[in-house]
């Protein structure tokens, strides 16, 4: 008989045309849920609009922007989503850079999204599970330091995007301690706040000796929160909802303020989009697009834990270029399916111009998570670079996006 006609409607993408559906889990049904679910083992090509828009995507390797012959004076790399790893072993996990991607990483500064605040564990609980709301999430002090070792392979500086879905997960102590001990780490934490009075909708990080602008946010929080006065630790627009315009407003402003607090460059953190789709809707294309046009420099999304295409916008009157990636998958994650294990490593190469920098070069490289043979071990490749062809072969096939690599042979 095949698949009840739900399902085929699910395959499609056409549920969430039905209704009001922003991925959000406070706002889900139980259809959503059970849409969510499906698309967690099957993840959605995405429609035909969005395809049409994004097919002079960016395929895999490096791309001059500028035009320039000039060398890049500073260089950044974008990351995914980094997970609790919530050990099965007595021991701590440790996860161990393929030379490759040592090499990938090297750069003035990583951005990637520390996706759970830090804290207890068990503080967090569960959520509930599937049909009872959006799991909780937290980082244990431990994990965070093994996070951190492998991302100081790069003497570069660490941004951390804060504003997440799961930033509230532990409370207004939760926000405030991940805040906290990321400064105390060196790192900068983009779009989430000590206190409601320090908040603001940008924060000016360092790369090189060049002041980068970052505009953090994140489309919601699972309908968690912390007391009305307290709120605003946490970056929160409506980049999900069907009319983005006071998201777009609100996100321009913070583009021109941090221009204003002389930001030579900016970057867009956005946590995003709908999970396991390979595609991102049109109108957040639309957005992303409005964004550059406006100033963005780069526009950086995560969330939906696979990846989705990376393309660049030409700006008019020679204004430069953006470059805008809007999903880099998960960096690390437990969850280990084909599709959730690649990721994408997006290095930027800027140049100076002026009082600005300017985008030169982009480069897209695949990754991809392995086990290891040990239950506190995992690795990180290059899909180029992988020893093991035939698992390289599933997650190539899994690659439904338009960033080619050819199938090992």
């Amino acid at each position: 008989m095949g698949r009840p006609p739900v399902f085929a409607a699910f395959r499609l993408g056409a549920w969430r045309l039905l209704g009001g559906y922003t991925g959000d889990s406070a706002t889900m049904g139980l259809l959503d849920q059970a849409f969510w679910a499906y698309k967690r083992e099957n993840p959605l090509t995405g429609r035909r609009g969005a395809r049409r828009l994004l097919a002079d995507a960016l395929s895999v390797g490096r791309h001059p922007v500028g035009g320039s012959a000039e060398h890049a004076t500073a260089t950044m790399v974008f990351l995914g989503d980094i997970m609790p790893l919530r050990p099965f072993c007595e021991t701590m996990p440790k996860v161990e850079l393929a030379p490759e991607v040592t090499s990938a990483l090297g750069a003035d500064a990583l951005f990637a999204n520390l996706e759970g605040p830090v804290g207890d564990a068990a503080a967090a609980g569960d959520g509930g599970g599937l049909l009872g709301g959006a799991p909780r999430l937290a980082m244990t002090d431990a994990e965070l330091a093994v996070h951190l070792e492998y991302l100081r392979a790069s003497e570069g500086s660490l941004v951390m995007a804060t504003a997440n879905n799961h930033a509230w997960d532990l409370g207004v102590e939760g926000v405030r301690r991940t805040v906290e001990t990321l400064r105390r780490r060196g790192v900068t934490a983009a779009g989430t706040w000590t206190t409601a009075d320090h908040a603001a909708d940008f924060v000016v990080a360092a790369v090189g000796r060049h002041r980068v602008g970052v505009v953090p946010f994140t489309f919601g929080t699972n309908g968690l929160h912390g007391p009305a006065q307290d709120r605003a630790m946490v970056n929160v627009a409506g980049l999900n909802e069907r009319d983005v315009g006071a998201a777009g407003d609100r996100l321009e402003a913070a583009i021109r303020e941090a221009r204003s607090a002389g930001s030579g460059l900016v970057v867009v953190s956005l946590h995003w989009g709908l999970e396991f789709e390979w595609y991102p809707t049109e109108r957040q294309i639309g957005l992303a697009r409005r964004l550059v046009d406006a100033g963005a420099d780069i526009v950086w999304g995560h969330h939906p834990h696979v990846i989705q295409p990376v393309e660049v916008r030409k700006r008019r009157a020679n204004h430069g270029a953006g470059v805008i990636v809007y999903s880099a998958g998960n960096l690390i994650t437990p969850v280990l399916t084909p599709h959730t294990r690649l990721s994408v490593a997006v290095r930027v190469g800027v140049v100076c111009a002026g009082d600005h920098l300017r985008v030169h070069d982009v480069e897209v490289i695949p990754l991809v998570l392995s086990p290891g043979q040990r239950c506190d071990h995992y690795r990180l490749d290059t899909l180029a670079g992988m020893t093991d062809r035939a698992d390289a072969a599933v997650i190539t096939d899994h690659l439904r996006v338009p960033i080619p690599s050819p199938r090992p042979s």
